[in-house]
């Protein structure tokens, strides 16, 4: 008997955050700020730092395993400072569960189905707040970050991923002293065989 392949989990993985990261992204990117951008990028940037703590547990758990750990204090109060701003702009959004679609129409009443999601209102800032928990559960939300040359955000298709696109990739390493360096040690031997007639 012939069954499917297992789909490989970074494909899954990746496909399951894609869609939020995505909506995330072109919202934090509008050319207009506003404070709840701010306030959600400040979010983002603190769930990153709690995430580069490898450990399980509530962050109040978690600060007192890297104190028995010898972690320098300094870290410690880094990572309970970040644990509290979460917290109190988590504490700010009211969002209640609604029923958004009955099916009922199953042969039997076990065939029946309910979607349920959350509504969050009117607030932009609490839609990205939903769009970050469905990759923050999945362990993806370290994926939204920012271009290390644009500063723009985007959601990365692979952990290794620092740039927006293969543009900004390019741009940023063409201007590395080392990218420089190999350039001009290009051209010398470049002009050293023009020179020679060895090319035209």
């Amino acid at each position: 008997m012939r069954t499917m392949g297992k789909t490989p989990s970074h494909v899954l993985r990746h496909s399951l955050g894609t869609y939020e990261g995505n909506l995330l992204t072109q919202w934090l990117n509008q050319p207009r700020r506003t404070q709840d951008h701010r306030r959600i990028e400040r979010l983002l940037d603190n769930l990153a730092m709690l995430f580069s703590v490898r450990a399980e547990g509530p962050p109040e758990g978690i600060a007192a395993m890297l104190q028995e750990l010898g972690v320098q204090n300094r870290q410690i109060q880094v990572f309970k400072q970040c644990a509290k701003e979460v917290e109190r702009e988590l504490a700010r959004y009211r969002m209640r569960p609604v029923l958004r679609t009955l099916d009922t129409t199953g042969k039997s009443k076990l065939a029946a189905t309910l979607e349920f999601n959350w509504d969050c209102g009117e607030s932009p800032a609490a839609r990205a707040v939903l769009l970050i928990m469905s990759p923050g559960n999945l362990g993806l939300v370290q994926r939204m970050r920012r271009c290390h040359k644009c500063n723009r955000w985007f959601y990365g298709k692979f952990s290794h991923q620092d740039f927006c696109s293969p543009k900004c990739q390019q741009t940023h390493y063409k201007s590395s002293p080392e990218w420089r360096e190999h350039r001009k040690q290009y051209m010398r031997k470049y002009r050293r065989l023009k020179e020679s007639g060895a090319v035209k």
